[in-house]
């Protein structure tokens, strides 16, 4: 029901009717599918098909996220972080980058090396950390410059052995990784999220 959605939503094999979208995400919802759930997020956060819309966006992301939709944490994080559909809020956008970094979604890690730290205060070696680990996951060249260039920014503003606690910290998430068996993306398949179109 989800993919018909999918389907609906981008024209691809069946022309393109955002209300049939809709149909088809509101019973894979009615089934319990996160991914239906991020889908309609996407849609309300872009306006596909009903009017833009990032309070209700924000809502089913978090449902999303609740039942462990990768992509939705993301999102989360990112609408928390920036006060998308909500007020701004630090700790939060820094929780839902953890969780979706620990869940092995590599744009999160990169997130979670910019905002680092506890409470919305930064943590530079928690940071650095992390974009090692964003580094070590195999990005897209266009991620690889973002994050190489917050990792070249940070080395300035640690002293040698704050940047040595850092690679320590980050050889111990990436241990901590290969030990919960994650991979360096979801095993989702791609056309079940608007997101990955």
């Amino acid at each position: 029901m989800n993919l018909l959605g999918v389907l609906y939503t981008t024209g691809t094999q069946v022309p393109r009717d955002t209300t049939m979208a809709l149909y088809w995400f509101q019973k894979a919802i009615d089934g319990g599918s996160a991914d239906a759930m991020d889908n309609l997020g996407t849609m309300y956060f872009f306006g596909i098909g009903l009017s833009r819309d990032p309070v209700n966006a924000l809502r089913w992301f978090q449902r999303s996220a609740v039942h462990g939709n990768v992509h939705s944490t993301y999102s989360v994080a990112v609408m928390a972080e920036k006060g998308l559909g909500t007020e701004r809020n630090l700790p939060l956008a820094q929780t839902m980058y953890r969780r979706a970094a620990e869940s092995g979604f590599t744009p999160a890690r990169i997130s979670e090396g910019y905002v680092g730290g506890s409470g919305g205060k930064r943590d530079l070696v928690e940071a650095y950390a992390w974009l090692q680990v964003a580094m070590q996951s195999g990005l897209p060249e266009e991620l690889q410059i973002a994050a190489f260039a917050s990792m070249e920014d940070l080395e300035r503003r640690l002293v040698p052995q704050r940047r040595d606690d850092a690679r320590v910290r980050a050889a111990r998430i990436v241990a901590l990784l290969k030990r919960r068996a994650l991979p360096a993306e979801p095993k989702t398949a791609a056309a079940t999220h608007l997101s990955s179109l």
